[in-house]
């Protein structure tokens, strides 16, 4: 497996265990149900995981892509810079949830705002995955860039 292929099999991780993690912790402080919460906690975590070793594949697969040609430098750049914001916004999760899950441990109280803070975080982050998502999308599935450039067209015209 090269590695394009390898960041290719995990790149979906992050992103999808971020929206599934936000999901389950939503539910669980709109049912006061602390199990979901600690559920959502270690959802998260296994997200930051995965960040990880995407953001570490992400390298090889650049220059995979570059040797063969498969897409434009701005494009590479674009995802790049886009894939950066979410991972450093994925490790704030990932702390912040470490520190939720502490909290619990501990039976602090402030771990209520915790819970609330990490919410307001992963709406962020989960603009950001999109972003990251979509730019790394563009790479190999220029299909996404059609309605974008026919709406450039439509808007010069």
């Amino acid at each position: 497996m090269n590695p394009a292929q390898l960041h290719l099999t995990i790149n979906h991780l992050p992103l999808v265990g971020l929206l599934i993690g936000f999901l389950v912790l939503a539910t669980g402080l709109l049912v006061a149900n602390n199990s979901v919460k600690k559920t959502a906690l270690g959802i998260l975590l296994f997200s930051l995981c995965a960040t990880v070793g995407t953001n570490l594949t992400g390298e090889g697969a650049e220059e995979t892509i570059d040797n063969l040609n498969l897409a434009t430098h701005d494009t590479i750049q674009a995802h790049k810079n886009a894939a950066g914001i979410f991972a450093r916004m994925m490790y704030g999760v990932g702390l912040l949830s470490l520190l939720v899950t502490v909290a619990e441990i501990k039976q602090d109280l402030r771990k209520g705002w915790g819970y609330i803070l990490l919410l307001i975080l992963c709406i962020a982050t989960l603009w950001a995955a999109y972003d990251a998502g979509h730019s790394g999308g563009s790479i190999r599935h220029t299909e996404m860039n059609a309605y974008t450039v026919a709406e450039e067209t439509n808007q010069r015209d």
